[in-house]
């Protein structure tokens, strides 16, 4: 995943809300630290902690990491099962009349990855944007935030 985008927008977000580092850190439970780390493009952050953040600036996932959505603003994130993405993915694979052992090689990523969704392991956040970028589809609808699976970007 190309962090930068996350980390400009993460940076952006805070400052329109005017709140220091230390202040989201608090609010998101993580130290100052992390937040820093993330906003210069030091560490990437775990699925939970994009979920947790995407929530608390009441934005998408998308618009989190710089892939904007036709909605702006979600009132209700529903977080969906490893199970629930994986019959998602495979689903859109066979509309697409493709493979999920092509579409890992393709983005090159381990083969064991579905099975291991199927089996109830989610994938982080930066495997989930590489499958929807190879998809086509934004990651909101991938975890059933949104019913368009289309990518919108604002101009």
């Amino acid at each position: 995943m190309d962090n930068s985008n996350f980390s400009v927008n993460l940076r952006e977000l805070r400052n329109k809300k005017s709140i220091t580092q230390a202040q989201l850190a608090e609010s998101l439970n993580v130290s100052q630290k992390t937040i820093a780390h993330l906003e210069n493009n030091y560490r990437k952050p775990s699925y939970e902690l994009l979920l947790f953040i995407a929530d608390f600036f009441k934005i998408s996932l998308d618009e989190l990491v710089g892939r904007q959505c036709q909605q702006n603003i979600k009132e209700c994130i529903s977080v969906i099962s490893a199970q629930e993405l994986h019959s998602a993915i495979i689903e859109i694979l066979k509309a697409k009349n493709l493979t999920a052992k092509q579409m890992l090689s393709d983005i090159g990523l381990n083969h064991c990855l579905i099975t291991d969704m199927k089996n109830g392991s989610m994938i982080g956040a930066d495997k989930l944007c590489l499958i929807g970028k190879y998809l086509n589809t934004s990651t909101d609808f991938l975890l059933g935030i949104s019913n368009d699976p289309n990518i919108h970007q604002l101009s």
